[in-house]
């Protein structure tokens, strides 16, 4: 990483850290987490300020930011920290939409997460479930956050079981001392890329759909999934081969396409958009 990035990367994560526990750090402190110099440390700080964010090192008080950073500020900055941590996925809805909801928070609740994925480190976190009024306190092994239908989401294992959450139901994050052994970032962005929607599993599912030529009139292509394979049938429909780390969101897309597509395999796939169907005319 070079210098420029290492040292935005180095202010985002010190503001966060200010905003998220004031007057806990001093400039020594900030010397140990970030393995710099207090020369370092006090441009970077100058820098934060010269960008619009009131933050100072006070004797006795140690690191506070004053007042709070304009939601075009705190949105610069966050967006300059996830390209640098070369997060998957287009970020911009995402990012407007997460600042638009958490105002600053997003940018602590982020920074702080991603170091704890940097460091392999456990996170403590307050969660609120959709649905769920209550907010929960949890302790999870953060692995990898990243962009699905414009909304920032974490896959994390909690209680060893591998989870998502959606950043913006985060309401805080702390970086705890206890550490954890990461899973093969391979294997895990392998399993990103077979993921029909937002949700992923550890299983890789061969599925294959059929388009109808009503959809291929439309000029809709079947584009869907990395590695697809595409077979054009006499009758001018098409069928399409590729796979899947989970059923259910790939079986909710084709009930919504209306009987333009088709589910062929496997059989459990087939199941699924029979129920999810059929619970769309019990509901309609």
């Amino acid at each position: 990483m070079s210098d420029l990035r290492v040292k935005i990367k180095r202010q985002v994560e010190m503001l966060a850290i200010a905003l998220n526990e004031p007057g806990k750090y001093s400039i020594t402190d900030l010397q140990f987490i970030f393995d710099c110099n207090e020369i370092t440390i006090k441009r970077d700080l100058s820098e934060l300020r010269s960008k619009g964010v009131n933050i100072h090192s006070v004797p006795k008080k140690g690191l506070i930011v004053e007042g709070k950073a304009s939601d075009e500020i705190i949105r610069s900055l966050l967006a300059q920290y996830i390209i640098i941590s070369q997060l998957e996925g287009t970020q911009n809805k995402a990012t407007e939409a997460l600042v638009n909801i958490r105002r600053q928070e997003s940018l602590v609740i982020f920074a702080i997460i991603q170091r704890c994925i940097d460091h392999s480190k456990k996170a403590q976190i307050k969660y609120k479930s959709a649905g769920n009024p209550s907010v929960s306190s949890k302790v999870i092994e953060p692995l990898l956050l990243f962009e699905r239908e414009n909304c920032w989401r974490l896959i994390a294992n909690e209680n060893s079981k591998r989870k998502q959450f959606v950043v913006e139901k985060i309401i805080s994050a702390k970086e705890t001392e206890q550490t954890f052994i990461p899973p093969d970032k391979g294997k895990l962005k392998n399993a990103l890329d077979i993921s029909f929607g937002a949700w992923i599993d550890d299983k890789s599912i061969p599925v294959t759909i059929l388009f109808s030529r009503d959809w291929l009139y439309s000029g809709k292509l079947p584009h869907l999934m990395k590695g697809q394979e595409n077979k054009e049938l006499s009758d001018g429909s098409i069928m399409v081969s590729f796979k899947v780390s989970y059923l259910e969101d790939l079986a909710r897309w084709i009930v919504a396409r209306g009987g333009e597509v088709i589910a062929l395999e496997p059989k459990e796939l087939r199941k699924r958009v029979k129920e999810f169907a059929e619970g769309v005319l019990k509901r309609h």
